[in-house]
């Protein structure tokens, strides 16, 4: 991990998307199964380790400290509990904390005030010279000397830990390190402070619990790891002297590739954060606490100091209660919007920031200017503009509600005016236009307003105000839904399940696409938010978020199917007769046949206006139905007494008694009777709220028949003609015929065009299951390359005579071996016995070859060699070869056709080896994209080109633990100072490198410049000037590689120093990048706290997020897509820029075609793509995909910046 990054709350935003990305895991609220695949998986109490997000703010004030509270609600858990439990504190770059928790446990701690979601830790794994040369890096002139060789940066990793005696870790020649550096050395097991110098600048041990994740591998070193940060495993110290190690003659392995050693930027210094152990297992709270200590101690990041962030917003069922009293009325309802809100809050904290590029003070450049009004991206920014328009309304004669803090109320009677605030948007209503007209004004005089007039579009809801009515809708919305799950054109249902369907998790086959499951269920859960009718069935497929199969996914589809063909339904506030609260209760008792829940479903009326629903899960098993509908009682007790209570403060009245319909006499009698104690004493003491509510003569319940039971469309899935009884039940209008006037629910014109052309039907739904938080990427990373190729010629040599050439890094010289008997072998544990392969050369097949570890256990078997053939690898130049302990050769998967050939043909084959022990280096073209290199489409977001670049990352040489065997296998008697190892670790660290000297040069770049600069400046030609090639296809080296394996393409660290342009991202677009994935405030409060809501989406869809390449997905049968883009100029004087655009059959037209600058540092341009289609989305499953590339270049004389180009879509010919 890099982390030379300058800091903003949001810039850590990327390793907590991956975090709950790598956890695929929902709350432990909800029903998922305990632990799949694990041998504990039916021991409740079984400990296993947790992570908890915690809301700090809400901490009681009779805690002292965070850590306090938090070992006191573990303690509560039970009598066993206590703080040797604790794993972590997470207190930087989010709150909560990792502890051994038993499942029960975990579930209780999900339920309690404060925690905001408890999930269960995960292992992953790390994925694992010459090459700063190769990337264009000279001591003597260019970048290096230029950044003096980024000195003073401090570099961050999370791996495996270091081996401080190294000579890449000396500190010869560097000054101490700055004085704001925080980090220290923590002592260990053969590891004290006094190794760290002014290279290695921290290091740190976060492997509590990582034990429990590793598993046994054959031939693998099973001694215990370290209990220190020194570095068991190598990969640590390998990776970190790739980046930022000093400079050390006379590196070598064996004989192999012998030369001087040195890092990307040999003088940054080192922090090492040990979260990984033996064999590369790491758990998600280790890195997560490791990387809240590295922002902590502050990697070249600037800190934040802030106490309250929290800001409330309306929520939708005010909203609706709102909207029903201004139908019930006919009042007009207005929309005003504050513009530039949060730059109009004032400061309570001292904030300080950097003077800004260009507006320094001259006579005091080391100076900071301290904030007194809030700035977008401050996180407490929507508190303090909260409190501000709290202060105006209150000076406007306002009062807050009691009930939701979001409304305020002046006046009563025909002088009543109610404001609902949404973060900037404020909704206005009121019986008298002239309040509304004065209150307008009032509020133009204290902030710069935009006035929308009547209030026709709301949080993605369309709005139509007419006599009598007021209707809300999401049409476009819903159709949006029916494009993004590419099943436009698709045959509408009349039915959203069908009737007695029970989904069940796990088997059978999983859905191979489990993140578009995800994006589509979170879509549909906020188009129930105007759609009743959908809350149940979306509901119902929301349980399976973790592990979608086949029929979760056939279910989604008909769901979709149903909205295709009733994407203009909506929903109608209409006046009544009355303006009484009540409410329906249903539930269906034990209907996940997995957990033997039931569901309940809440349906509440304000007059002939229903305002609020719910279909949820039940916490608990319910014995009988009649204990099933009577916890449902409780849960809507619960929604009707606020409801009661809001309503009497929004129109100051008495608090009135609410009705509740039950269709259960049993539960009814159970509600109004306590004295039915051996019936009801297991039942928890919360779901007995009910009788004191009925008892107060706050609620009446009431007994209503199954088919007048109005909630029973929230609790199991209906057929056509039930729906149709209660729809008719619901005063339901069809456009054929009218039952009776003023309809409570009616079908009526989305949205009036002259004529009513389709017809909406009114159903709502408030979904309280909580929805797993599963993330998109919007930095797709790095894949690996060759980089400079280095082979290790060896051969084997068949019994017909034939030569097969391959790599080896036995350490022997032989121009012939004697020839030995060739066995194909599967290569398991049953197989190598010394029975089968004695006196044999043992063939051994994989996706890249044999393992190191394998090589020993065929040794031990008493192999005489090994063949390691790497099946995806079809060029030779690109084997990732290893120091196997005997004789061994590896193979391409083209050499290796041959090899298979002559032994399907030869009833005794035999074969010999050749070993030349020379290291031959340049001969070939590079880079290559390795075949284990990362390739796209992005699998989470296809929008967001995957990868970004390729680096160095196959068979770098660099430091290693001196006395860990080179095969991790104790049986390995060889120890050297150097190993050779390939991966995508192996990349990172020359991309860490280079963002290094990049920052050392540029500190106020943020973390996206420094991205684009790397990006625009790449390239996609090899040391040959041809194409770079990819050695995972099966051309190898005669198909180039695609953007879709190189990104942008090799980084060119010297071209990115001076850009000329780049693509800067801010926090606001990360922001405005979650809202577009459908996120809910609460979810991204988990990683943002103080978030109020999303008001705004990406212009033109995921791709809108400002990256320096683009994806045009065309696969929904789109004719035109449009993308907007903003560079930054960086560059000294001015500038012109002119745009060369290279794409197939003209699809694309950039606009404008110049850019001109001046010479004002950090000018911002935006120019505007259209992607044309030219081809349809086919009309039967399974046509075959298409993408065609091709790149946007901004040139001048000095300058180019490029950007690839990707486009997607399914063929179908014309």
């Amino acid at each position: 991990m890099a982390a030379s990054m300058t800091f903003s709350p949001l810039h850590c935003l990327t390793f907590w998307l991956l975090l709950a990305l790598l956890a695929r895991s929902v709350a432990i609220s909800l029903s998922s199964s305990t632990s799949r695949g694990g041998r504990h998986e039916h021991n409740p109490q079984h400990s296993s380790a947790y992570i908890v997000y915690a809301d700090h703010v809400a901490k009681p004030s009779n805690f002292t400290t965070l850590e306090h509270w938090y070992t006191s609600m573990v303690g509560s858990l039970s009598p066993a509990a206590n703080s040797t439990r604790f794993l972590y504190v997470y207190d930087t770059v989010m709150h909560g904390f990792a502890a051994e928790l038993t499942v029960d446990e975990a579930r209780r701690l999900s339920n309690t005030p404060g925690m905001t979601g408890v999930f269960k830790d995960k292992a992953v794994h790390l994925h694992t010279t010459r090459s700063p040369a190769f990337l264009g890096l000279d001591k003597d002139s260019g970048i290096w000397p230029d950044t003096d060789f980024g000195d003073g940066i401090i570099i961050g990793f999370v791996d495996s830990g270091i081996w401080p005696e190294s000579a890449s870790f000396n500190d010869i020649g560097l000054t101490p390190v700055r004085p704001s550096w925080k980090g220290w050395c923590a002592d260990g097991e053969r590891f004290n402070a006094s190794m760290c110098n002014n290279k290695l600048v921290g290091s740190r041990t976060f492997t509590a619990g990582a034990s429990t994740h590793m598993e046994w591998l054959p031939g693998r070193n099973e001694a215990h790891d370290f209990q220190s940060p020194r570095d068991k495993d190598g990969h640590g110290t390998h990776v970190a002297s790739t980046a930022a190690g000093s400079e050390v003659p006379g590196a070598k392995l064996f004989e192999f590739v012998s030369g001087t050693a040195r890092g990307v930027a040999p003088k940054a210094r080192v922090a090492m954060y040990k979260a990984c152990g033996p064999m590369g297992f790491c758990s998600m709270s280790g890195i997560a606490a490791a990387v809240d200590a590295a922002v902590k101690d502050g990697i070249d990041i600037q800190g934040v100091d802030y106490d309250e962030v929290f800001a409330p917003v309306a929520r939708l069922e005010t909203v609706r209660m709102l909207l029903a009293l201004a139908a019930q009325g006919e009042w007009e309802v207005h929309h005003m919007d504050v513009k530039s809100a949060f730059l109009n809050g004032d400061l309570q904290e001292e904030v300080y920031v950097h003077q800004p590029p260009g507006f320094s003070d001259p006579k005091a450049p080391g100076k900071v200017l301290r904030l007194k009004k809030a700035l977008y991206g401050l996180k407490q920014a929507p508190r303090a503009w909260n409190a501000r328009l709290d202060q105006e309304l209150y000076k406007l004669g306002f009062v807050r509600s009691t009930e939701e803090h979001a409304v305020y109320r002046r006046g009563s009677g025909s002088s009543l005016l109610l404001v609902g605030v949404y973060v900037d948007d404020l909704i206005i209503y009121g019986p008298d236009s002239s309040g509304i007209a004065t209150f307008k004004q009032q509020m133009s005089k204290s902030f710069n307003m935009s006035d929308l007039g009547l209030l026709s579009y709301y949080l993605g809801m369309e709005v139509k105000q007419e006599p009598g009515h007021i209707t809300i809708c999401q049409s476009a919305y819903a159709q949006k839904i029916v494009e993004i799950s590419s099943m436009k054109g698709c045959n509408p249902v009349d039915t959203l399940m069908e009737q007695h369907v029970k989904l069940l998790p796990g088997k059978p086959e999983l859905v191979a696409n489990a993140t578009k499951y995800r994006s589509i269920v979170g879509s549909l859960r906020y188009l129930v938010n105007s759609r009743p009718d959908l809350a149940f069935s979306v509901g119902m497929v929301s349980r399976f978020m973790e592990t979608p199969n086949s029929e979760h996914w056939t279910a989604i589809k008909r769901i979709i199917r149903y909205v295709a063909g009733t994407t203009e339904f909506g929903y109608k506030f209409v006046k009544g007769k009355h303006a009484e609260l009540f409410g329906y209760i249903d539930s269906d008792h034990a209907s996940d046949i997995e957990k033997r829940k039931s569901t309940t479903g809440v349906a509440f009326f304000m007059g002939e206006n229903l305002v609020t629903w719910s279909s949820q899960k039940q916490r608990l098993v319910s014995l009988s139905s009649c204990e099933s509908e009577y916890i449902a009682a409780a849960t809507g007790a619960c929604q009707g007494v606020w409801l009661s209570r809001l309503l009497a403060d929004l129109t100051e009245t008495e608090v009135k008694k609410f009705r509740l319909y039950i269709d259960s006499r049993s539960a009814q009698e159970l509600c109004k009777n306590p004295i039915y104690h051996e019936r009801t004493k297991h039942i928890d003491t919360c779901y007995h709220y009910i009788r004191e509510c009925v008892a107060n003569g706050v609620v009446d319940v009431e007994h209503v028949s199954t088919d007048e039971q109005l909630a029973d469309i929230l609790t199991k899935p209906l057929g056509r003609i039930r729906i149709a009884g209660m729809t008719e039940i619901a005063h339901v209008v069809r456009p054929d015929r009218v039952l009776r006037p003023a309809p409570a629910v009616a079908f009526m014109p989305c949205m009036s065009r002259g004529h009513p052309r389709k017809w909406c039907t009114t159903q709502l739904c408030i979904m309280t299951l909580v929805v797993c938080v599963f993330i998109a990427l919007p930095s797709p990373g790095i894949a690996t390359s060759a980089g400079e190729i280095l082979t290790f010629p060896a051969s084997v040599t068949l019994g017909n005579g034939q030569v097969l050439t391959g790599q080896s890094l036995y350490a022997v010289t032989a121009n012939r071996t004697d020839f030995i008997q060739l066995l194909p072998s599967a290569c398991t544990d049953k197989d190598l016995v010394p029975d089968r392969i004695m006196g044999k050369i043992v063939m051994c097949a994989g996706d890249l070859g044999a393992d190191a570890s394998l090589g020993v256990a065929v040794q031990k078997a008493g192999g005489s060699g090994l063949v390691s053939v790497a099946i995806q690898d079809w060029c030779m130049d690109g084997l990732v070869v290893q120091a196997f302990t005997l004789p061994a050769v590896s193979l391409g998967a083209r050499e290796a056709d041959k090899l298979a050939a002559y032994v399907r043909s030869e009833p005794y084959p035999v074969a010999s080896f050749r070993f030349t022990c020379r290291t031959v280096i340049g001969e070939n073209p590079a880079p290559m994209v390795s075949s284990f290199s990362s390739r796209g489409p992005n699998h989470v977001t296809r929008e967001i080109l995957k990868p970004d670049v390729i680096a160095p990352g196959t068979n770098i040489l660099a430091v290693g633990p001196g006395e860990s065997p080179l095969t991790y296998a104790e049986e390995d008697p060889r120890r050297a100072r150097f190993n050779i190892q390939s991966g995508t670790s192996m990349s990172c660290p020359h991309v860490a490198g280079a963002a290094a000297l990049l920052k050392h040069r540029h500190p106020g770049w943020t973390p996206a410049m420094i991205r684009s600069a790397l990006m625009t400046t790449a390239t996609t030609l090899d040391n040959h000037g041809r194409p770079i090639a990819d050695n995972g296809r099966r051309g190898g080296a005669s198909d180039g590689a695609t953007p879709l394996a190189t990104g942008a393409g090799l980084v060119r660290p010297q071209q990115a120093l001076h850009p000329g342009l780049v693509y800067d991202v801010a926090e606001r677009d990360y922001v405005d990048f979650l809202c577009t994935l459908n996120y809910t405030a609460a979810q991204v409060w988990m990683f943002m706290p103080g978030f109020a809501g999303c008001t705004r989406t990406l212009p033109g869809g995921i791709g809108g997020l400002n990256y320096p390449s683009f994806v045009a997905d065309m696969s929904n049968g789109t004719d035109i897509r449009v993308l907007s883009r903003t560079v930054t100029k960086v560059s000294e004087g001015p500038e012109t820029y002119a745009v060369k655009v290279v794409a197939p059959r003209q699809l694309v037209e950039v606009t404008p075609a110049t850019l001109e600058f001046g010479g004002e540092p950090y000018e911002k341009k935006s120019y505007t793509v259209v992607f044309r289609n030219k081809y349809r989305t086919p009309s039967a499953p399974g046509a075959a995909g298409m993408a065609l590339f091709g790149q946007i270049v901004w040139e001048n004389d000095v300058h180019t910046v490029r950007s690839p180009v990707v486009f997607m879509w399914n063929r179908r010919d014309q």
